[in-house]
């Protein structure tokens, strides 16, 4: 009789730490960032296995978008449930992410000046 193995976990702030640094030191296409995540998650930290990071491609394969961020969300799904979704998403796109607030912040004076 085989028993299940315990899901591995990480925690959100590991996992959002490492698709930050992803966000900003990646680069190519989406199937050169999906190499990359593989070479990182299964080679060097171990915190997938070569099937679980294959399926995981093969699943986000068959759905519309941006292959690199639908593999990056289910892999934090895998890791550590369903909220670790929010800080891959920022993780993974930081620059986008960065600049929106500086444009929000930085167009507080012109909306008080244009406003009264």
């Amino acid at each position: 009789m085989t028993t299940a193995s315990e899901p591995k976990h990480n925690s959100m702030t590991e996992l959002a730490l490492y698709f930050l640094r992803l966000g900003f030191l990646g680069f190519g296409g989406p199937v050169a960032l999906v190499g990359q995540m593989e070479r990182e998650l299964v080679n060097d930290k171990k915190w997938l296995t070569k099937e679980e990071m294959r399926e995981s491609i093969a699943i986000c394969q068959s759905l519309p978008g941006p292959l690199a961020i639908q593999v990056g969300i289910y892999i934090a799904w895998l890791r550590c449930g369903f909220l670790s979704a929010v800080p891959e998403l920022k993780g993974d796109c930081p620059v986008g992410g960065g600049l929106s607030c500086w444009l929000k912040a930085a167009s507080r004076p012109l909306r008080k000046q244009l406003t009264g």
